[in-house]
Formats: structure tokens, C-alpha cells, sequence
């Protein structure tokens, strides 16, 4: 990985609110989200919720983005969790790709 990149991911984690302070998130008809189980993409273990960092936002009075970073002490690697979360009946929690891994920068 370039040192742009790694530059770029290091600004964007210091950028970021820790998660928590989005949850437990609650919508419009009071359906309540209190998080997800954060695990991380290399070693498949726990990642801690002060090590998740992001933001949630409102698409809909039943729907919300979910876009965090998770960071994995145990092995150095970072992990992105992005989601629209929509708030029906029963809890639809629907994976998006919002980052371009192969994205080039000038």
C-alpha cells in the first residue's frame, strides 16, 4: 500500500468521531439500533467499540447510513463497515460498498 494511502487512512481515522457517540441510535417511529458486532476483516476477532470510528446519518424517517472504520490492535489492520440500516417491522441491515479500494490519487 502507498504511503498516500496509508496517509490518507491515518487522517481519516484521526478525523473521526468514535461511533459510540451515534448509539444507540433511534428512529423516527422508535425503533432503537444499539450497534453491531464489529469484527475484523484480517483476523476475524472482536474489534472494541472504542476502537470503531464513524458517523450515522439519516436517509429516511426509517432508514439511516452507518459508515465506520474499525481499527484491530491485534493485527494493525483496519476494517470498513458501512451499512443502511432500514427500521421496518423487523431490522434490515443491508451492506453497501462505499470505498473504492483501487480509487488513485494524484
Amino acid at each position: 500500500m502507498s504511503q498516500v494511502v496509508e496517509d490518507f487512512r491515518q487522517a481519516e481515522w484521526d478525523a473521526s468521531r468514535q461511533l459510540a457517540c451515534y448509539l444507540p441510535y433511534q428512529f423516527q417511529n422508535k425503533t432503537v439500533f444499539k450497534g453491531f458486532d464489529a469484527r475484523c476483516g484480517g483476523c476475524n476477532r472482536g474489534i472494541l467499540p472504542h476502537y470503531l470510528k464513524g458517523f450515522i446519518q439519516s436517509m429516511a424517517e426509517d432508514k439511516c447510513l452507518l459508515s465506520s472504520i474499525g481499527y484491530c490492535m491485534r493485527c494493525n489492520s483496519v476494517t470498513y463497515f458501512d451499512f443502511i440500516i432500514t427500521a421496518g417491522k423487523e431490522m434490515k441491515v443491508e451492506s453497501v460498498d462505499l470505498r473504492n479500494e483501487t480509487t488513485s490519487y494524484c
